[in-house]
């Protein structure tokens, strides 16, 4: 797990429910390298909170992202974000995507 320290140490992990939960957010697949890219590229204030918020709710249900805007200071601003791309990356990269090996089976 990749971790951040904000009002205390949290720790990114993204599953498919992060994923869903993004894109009810957002309209964005964060799964789509175009829809990442996009993120990275317009730096939109909305959709950098919600990247970085679907990664830490898995060990704090009780974070909402109106709690998030002002613990996402500008100083851990950019470091969180890069934090949120590489958790990102890694699931990207078959690293803990269940779906990497997805498919079928030679039986």
């Amino acid at each position: 797990m990749i971790t951040i320290q904000l009002d205390k140490e949290r720790h990114f992990e993204y599953s498919m429910a992060s994923v869903r939960e993004f894109k009810k957010l957002t309209g964005k697949n964060i799964l789509s390298d175009k829809d990442l890219r996009d993120i990275g590229e317009n730096r939109d204030p909305d959709e950098i909170t919600a990247l970085i918020f679907v990664g830490l709710t898995h060990e704090d249900s009780g974070l909402t992202i109106e709690q998030l805007f002002p613990l996402l200071k500008f100083e851990v601003l950019a470091d969180a974000l890069e934090k949120a791309f590489q958790a990102i990356a890694a699931i990207k990269k078959g690293k803990t995507d269940p779906l990497s090996n997805a498919g079928p089976s030679a039986s």
